[in-house]
C-alpha cells in the first residue's frame, strides 16, 4: 500500500484541558498494520492505558479509513473509539454522513481528543485552521438546535442534553440522523465539556490508479444491486434486518 495515495497522513491532536491544539504524521507502519478507521482507533485508545471512561484522560477518536472521502460505495463512514462508561471496554461506534469525507477534505486521517475543558466549548476544523470556541450559549440545546446554529461552519457532529448529564446510553450526532450509538459515547464527550465539532474541508483524497479504481467501484456496485440483502433486506427494513 502507498500511504501517499487515500491517506492523508496527518492526526489531529487536541488536549481540551491546555487549549493545545497540534497535529503530527504518523509512522507508516502505523497505518499499514492497522487499517482503517476501527484499528487506528482502537490502537490509538489501547496504548493510552488503563483509564476510567469519564476521566479527562480518557480519548476520543475519531478516525478514517484510506477509502473514506473517495466515491467508493459504503465508504463514508467514520470510526470512533473511546473507553465506554456503559460496557468499561475499549468500544467502538461508526457513523455515516458528511464528518467522514470533510474530515479527510481537510487533511486529516483522524482527531485525538484527550482532557476536559473548564467552560463548554466546541471545536472549529477547517482544513488547516483548527480553533476551540465557546459553547456556552449551546449548552442546553438539543441536536437539532445545535445543529442549526452552527451548520453554516461545516459538519456539525454534537451532543444532545443526554450528554450533558453524562446518560450513559447518550449518543453523539452527525447531521442530526446520523449516529454514533450505544456504549455511552455522548456521556464521554459531554464529560470533557465538549458540545461539538464542526469540519469544513476543501481538499480532495488521491486515487493511485483511477481507471481501476472506476472498474472495481463499478463491479462492487453491480453485487450490491444484486444482492437480497441490500436490496430486498435492508431497503424495507433498515438495519435491523442485519
Amino acid at each position: 500500500m502507498n500511504t501517499a495515495y487515500g491517506w492523508k497522513k496527518r492526526i489531529l491532536r487536541i488536549d481540551l484541558s491546555t487549549s493545545q491544539i497540534d497535529s503530527f504524521v504518523p509512522d507508516d507502519s502505523l497505518l499499514k498494520t492497522y487499517i482503517g478507521g476501527r484499528g487506528l482507533g482502537a490502537k490509538i485508545v489501547s496504548d493510552a492505558g488503563r483509564v476510567d471512561a469519564l476521566a479527562p484522560e480518557n480519548l476520543l477518536v475519531f478516525a478514517a479509513g484510506p477509502l473514506t472521502g473517495t466515491t467508493t460505495p459504503a465508504s463514508g463512514r467514520l470510526s470512533l473509539s473511546t473507553k465506554s462508561p456503559l460496557t468499561g471496554t475499549i468500544f467502538d461506534s461508526n457513523c455515516g454522513g458528511t464528518f467522514g469525507p470533510e474530515l479527510k477534505k481537510a487533511g486529516y486521517d483522524a482527531i485525538i481528543i484527550t482532557g476536559k475543558s473548564p467552560e463548554p466549548v466546541f471545536i472549529e476544523i477547517e482544513d488547516e485552521h483548527v480553533e476551540l470556541k465557546s459553547a456556552e450559549a449551546l449548552w442546553g440545546k438539543n441536536v437539532k438546535e445545535t445543529t442549526r446554529i452552527l451548520e453554516d461552519k461545516g459538519c456539525v457532529t454534537c451532543i444532545g442534553r443526554a450528554g450533558e448529564k453524562g446518560v450513559l446510553l447518550a449518543s453523539i450526532m452527525s447531521d442530526v440522523v446520523h449516529t454514533f450509538g450505544r456504549g455511552g459515547v455522548g456521556a464521554v464527550m459531554g464529560s470533557k465539556n465538549l458540545k461539538a465539532i464542526v469540519v469544513k474541508g476543501t481538499g480532495s483524497v488521491k486515487i493511485f490508479d483511477e481507471a481501476e479504481f472506476l472498474k472495481q467501484k463499478q463491479s462492487i456496485n453491480r453485487l450490491l444491486i444484486a444482492s437480497p440483502t441490500i436490496n430486498k433486506g435492508l431497503a424495507v427494513f433498515g438495519t435491523p434486518f442485519l
